[in-house]
C-alpha cells in the first residue's frame, strides 16, 4: 500500500514542455491505495505539463483543487487502466494546447477520462482553449506501461458523472469519443448492453455545442441545464 497526499500548495511554473512523467502532481505506478493518497485545496497555475496526473494508480481523492493557465490535458488519466479514483470540486481555467506530448493535446480538455469506471462530482471546466471540458476517450484496451488485454475501457461501467458544469470551452463542453458500450461484462465479447448515467451537467458558452457524443448506446442524460442553443450533437446511438 502506498500513501501520498498534497494538501494546500501552489504549483507555479513547473514542469518543463515536452518532457513526459514530469508533472505537477504525479501518481505513477502505485496500484490500488485505497484512498490513503490524495491531492486537496491545492493551487496549479501557469504549467507547461499538464496538472494532476494518475498513472497506473487507482483509488486517488483529487479535491478542491484549482489548475489555471495549464498546459495539454489537466486532470489525466493516462493509459486508461485507471479506475475508482474521485474527482470532486475542482476547477480548471485557460487549459492550453501543447504541441509536444498526445496528439489529442493540439485538443486539450480540461478534465480527461480514459476509463469510465471513476467519479467527477462538482467539477468546473471552463476556458479550454481549442477544446473541451470534460473528455470521456475510451479505447479497447489501455495503452503504454499499463498494456493489457485484460481490461476494456469502451465497455467498461460507469462509474459517477454528477453535478458538473461546463462553460467558454472552444468546441465542447462534454466530449465522449471515439465511442463509449458499456457492457455488464465488458471484455466477455458479448454484446449485454446497460445504461451509463451522465447526470446533472450544466454547460454554456460552449463554442459549437455543450455535449457531443460519436458513437455510443445507452448513455443516459438527467437534470441537464444548457444556456446556449445548439444542445446535443450525437453522429452515432444514441444519448
Amino acid at each position: 500500500m502506498s500513501e501520498t497526499s498534497c494538501l494546500h500548495i501552489c504549483h507555479a511554473c513547473v514542469c518543463p514542455e515536452f518532457t513526459s512523467c514530469r508533472y505537477p502532481v504525479h501518481f505513477h505506478m502505485m496500484g490500488d491505495t485505497s484512498f490513503t493518497s490524495w491531492v486537496a485545496n491545492c493551487s496549479i497555475h501557469h504549467t507547461w505539463n499538464r496538472g494532476v496526473t494518475i498513472h497506473g494508480t487507482h483509488q486517488v481523492h483529487v479535491r478542491h483543487t484549482t489548475a489555471f493557465v495549464t498546459t495539454g490535458h489537466t486532470f489525466f488519466l493516462e493509459d486508461g487502466v485507471e479506475y475508482g479514483n474521485i474527482f470532486e470540486g475542482n476547477c480548471g481555467f485557460l487549459t492550453q494546447v501543447s504541441n509536444g506530448m498526445l496528439i489529442t493535446d493540439n485538443n486539450p480538455a480540461t478534465f480527461w477520462m480514459t476509463n469510465p469506471n471513476n467519479t467527477l462530482i462538482g467539477n468546473h471546466a471552463g476556458g479550454s482553449l481549442e477544446g473541451f471540458g470534460f473528455w470521456y476517450h475510451l479505447d479497447d484496451n489501455p495503452g503504454g506501461a499499463s498494456k493489457t488485454y485484460s481490461i476494456c475501457p469502451k465497455y467498461e461501467t460507469m462509474g459517477v458523472f454528477k453535478n458538473n458544469l461546463a462553460h467558454s470551452n472552444q468546441f465542447y463542453g462534454l466530449r465522449i469519443h471515439p465511442e463509449y458500450y458499456q457492457q455488464s461484462c465488458p471484455c466477455c465479447g458479448q454484446w449485454n448492453l446497460t445504461p451509463a448515467r451522465f447526470e446533472g451537467l450544466i454547460g454554456y458558452k460552449n463554442g459549437v455545442n455543450c455535449v457531443v457524443a460519436t458513437q455510443v448506446r445507452q448513455a443516459l442524460h438527467s437534470c441537464w441545464l444548457y444556456v446556449q442553443p445548439g444542445r446535443i450533437h450525437t453522429v452515432i446511438g444514441m444519448l
